[in-house]
């Protein structure tokens, strides 16, 4: 990940059997770092893919995440 890159949407469950979340904190970690704007949501127990992660029905300010990537 380097400077000028384009921005990064990042959702990961903090119980992910799959990919474990400290790939999802290095890859933000890193944006930062050289900013790369990034949006992250972290979702406390979630797991892998985006049912199991509350995209669909988690919400943040009234509006369900898949709504917030949306606009």
């Amino acid at each position: 990940l380097e400077a000028g890159e384009s921005p990064l949407f990042v959702l990961h469950g903090t119980a992910d059997p799959t990919v474990a979340y400290s790939s999802a904190l290095a890859i933000t970690g890193q944006a930062q770092t050289v900013g790369v704007p990034f949006t992250f949501y972290s979702i406390t127990g979630g797991g892998h893919g985006f049912d199991s992660s509350g995209f669909f029905s988690l919400t943040v300010d009234g509006q369900s995440i898949a709504a917030k990537t949306a606009t």
